[in-house]
């Protein structure tokens, strides 16, 4: 997420933490969703299989390429070459929004719709295939590790290696870090600092070992289930949509997760609400999760006055209170960062509004 690079360095590791206190308590269960929400999933998983899988893949395609489109959007409006002030810009961002609230709303109906369709459609199985009970265990085992037994054996291997090395192995991070953590080795090594992975630290070489060791394991098993489950869903479609469903659910979804594609969106929204409450169109709620569609569309559309020019005030107070072109942003404000400080990473963008801004910070 080209993005990141411009966060400040309080404020990016602190990613996990926001999301934790922000979105994880809204999402967590089915019944906090919206009511409209629960309905459709349960629309959803009367689908055939194969059409509620392939919905589930395009659901998840179009929110991770909208993350990258918004993330873009983020990089020009942190780094100065758009701003608030342009009239386009804050249409380009009613139009983002729209479609992020369409990709989130989707990705929200298929997933919560996963084990509704697997409890509806494998008694069905069952009868017409005429399934044994080993043959359900199979169907319903996941054919790879499970994301949280790949996580653990993911980065207990990067501890014995770099144990065994005496030092870091930057290669090996950056892998990892492409893989877990969005492509960021600062995320990476923040995660490694924070349970659930803080445990690994400690360890002995021999119990990083014995880890690796079951990880081999687990995964020499699932390979079996694999292959042996190759001729049970041979010919049989059906089948293999609710294994590749179960995949989803115990791997796919957590790793998107994990990699944080929903963090372009979460900052996109807080930037929205944060200019519209900067100009007394948006109450102030716990989080961006509560604001619906059209509070956000409806604030943005009063910006702009009758001649199509973007109505903002004091619009050279930038965030943290720091004077600058480039009017309404966040920064490391979004995420509280100390003192709404910002604090530029090293090494990124290397010039341009960031180095500014945060040697204005520094000042300070």
């Amino acid at each position: 997420m080209r993005f990141l690079s411009l966060l400040g360095t309080g404020a990016f590791r602190r990613l996990d933490e926001a999301v934790q206190n922000e979105v994880a308590p809204y999402v967590s269960t089915i019944n906090a969703l919206p009511i409209s929400i629960q309905n459709q999933a349960r629309i959803a998983a009367d689908q055939d299989p194969t059409d509620f899988l392939e919905e589930l893949k395009k659901a998840w395609k179009a929110h991770n390429e909208l993350a990258t489109e918004l993330s873009t959007f983020l990089y020009d409006l942190y780094s100065g070459r758009t701003h608030w002030m342009s009239s386009e810009i804050v249409v380009t961002a009613q139009a983002l929004l729209d479609r992020a609230f369409d990709t989130e709303d989707r990705k929200r109906i298929y997933s919560a719709g996963v084990k509704l369709a697997l409890e509806r459609h494998i008694d069905t199985c069952k009868q017409r295939f005429r399934l044994t009970k080993d043959d359900v265990t199979l169907l319903l085992s996941c054919w790879r590790p499970d994301f949280w037994s790949y996580r653990l054996g993911v980065h207990a291997r990067l501890c014995l290696i770099e144990r065994s090395a005496g030092g870091p192995n930057v290669e090996l991070r950056e892998r990892v870090a492409r893989d877990l953590h969005g492509g960021e080795t600062l995320l990476l090594e923040e995660r490694l600092t924070r349970p659930p992975l803080k445990s690994l630290g400690p360890m002995s070489g021999q119990e990083l070992s014995n880890i690796v060791r079951k990880m081999d394991e687990i995964e020499k098993r699932t390979r079996e289930f694999s292959h042996r489950g190759c001729y049970l869903i041979m010919g049989r479609p059906i089948l293999k949509a609710i294994q590749g469903i179960i995949q989803y659910d115990n791997f796919y979804e957590h790793l998107f997760g994990y990699n944080r594609y929903g963090i372009p969106d979460f900052f996109f929204r807080k930037e929205v609400c944060w200019l519209l409450q900067r100009r007394g169109l948006l109450e102030n709620k716990p989080s961006v999760v509560f604001y619906c569609r059209d509070e956000l569309l409806n604030g943005l559309r009063a910006l702009k006055s009758v001649d199509g020019k973007t109505k903002l005030n004091n619009s050279r107070l930038g965030a943290a209170g720091i004077f600058a072109n480039t009017g309404d942003d966040l920064w490391g404000r979004m995420l509280h960062d100390d003192g709404f400080r910002i604090f530029s990473r090293p090494t990124e963008l290397g010039s341009g509004g960031s180095d500014k801004k945060a040697s204005q910070a520094e000042r300070l």
